[in-house]
């Protein structure tokens, strides 16, 4: 499984959502098919193929613009950008 820290932004994304970004971008890095398949087999319990699904579709948003290669935790720091931002427009 990827690696993850602790992050001040637990609000935004859990550390168990943070660590199935990283995986499903592990993943579409290594090429893999079946990425449902991949990330089922290095993360305990498997996570629920929507939740995958789900990530798949966050890494599609042109705002998130992941690109094959780039630093999973790049991509994570641009998400949470993303929430923080919206978090700040509800409040306001």
């Amino acid at each position: 499984m990827a690696a993850y820290r602790e992050y001040p932004d637990d609000e935004l994304m859990s550390p168990q959502q943070r660590a199935l970004l990283l995986e499903v971008i592990t993943a579409l890095d290594a090429g893999e098919t079946d990425i449902y398949r991949a990330v089922a087999t290095r993360m305990s319990p498997p996570p629920p193929r929507e939740e995958v699904d789900s990530v798949l579709r966050i890494l599609d948003i042109e705002a998130i613009g992941y690109r094959p290669g780039e630093l999973g935790a790049v991509v994570l720091s641009r998400i949470l950008d993303a929430l923080g931002s919206r978090g700040q427009r509800r409040r306001v």
